[in-house]
């Protein structure tokens, strides 16, 4: 199980369908912010994302499974990514940070599937994230890494068109080449 700052443990409580969540979300920085706290990390978050204010959403320490609590699920075919739900509606960005590590921090930009955070284990490895032998931490990474909390900011998201806006786009460009034939035809 993950060790969460706190009392209680919560952690990979199964396996999810990579079409559910969607792909994978950038990992845009890490870097070991004390203290920690929401005000802080959003200045870091804007110090990272320049041309995109976010703004704080909200801070869930995850101390219990069930409601609330901080579950990974790991995703079908791939024994690297890992995947959560948000507390909040389809933040644009998120930052998981440990309480044990040096560097304890990850910004990433939430893509696709904006119901769902997927992180890269490697990932966050090659940045310093976890620290330890890598095949014995990524074995064992839900028994030896303390999770303190998610921070969900608003922000840019991706946008996904509603296939109706689709449908509109595509009648106005079948009219628009209507248009240009009766143009075409009448000057002949």
């Amino acid at each position: 199980m993950l060790t969460f700052a706190g009392v209680s443990q919560a952690g990979l409580i199964g396996e999810i369908d990579f079409a559910t969540i969607g792909g994978q979300d950038t990992l845009l920085a890490t870097t070991g912010l004390s203290p920690s706290n929401p005000s802080i990390e959003t200045d870091w978050a804007n110090s990272i994302i320049q041309d995109d204010d976010v703004t704080f959403t909200v801070k869930t320490d995850y101390t219990d499974e069930g409601d609330g609590a901080f579950n990974f699920y790991s995703v079908s075919g791939s024994d690297d990514l890992f995947a959560f739900s948000f507390a909040s509606t389809e933040p644009g960005y998120f930052l998981l940070k440990n309480g044990s590590q040096e560097v304890n921090s990850a910004l990433y930009q939430n893509n696709t599937s904006l119901d769902w955070g997927v992180i890269s284990f490697s990932q966050l490895w090659a940045d310093g994230f976890f620290n330890g032998n890598y095949d014995e931490v990524k074995l064992n990474w839900f028994d030896v890494v303390s999770v303190s909390h998610l921070t969900e900011f608003n922000g840019e998201t991706v946008t996904i068109p509603e296939p109706a806006t689709i449908g509109l786009f595509g009648l106005g460009l079948f009219g628009l080449g209507l248009a240009r034939r009766k143009r075409t035809i009448a000057a002949n």
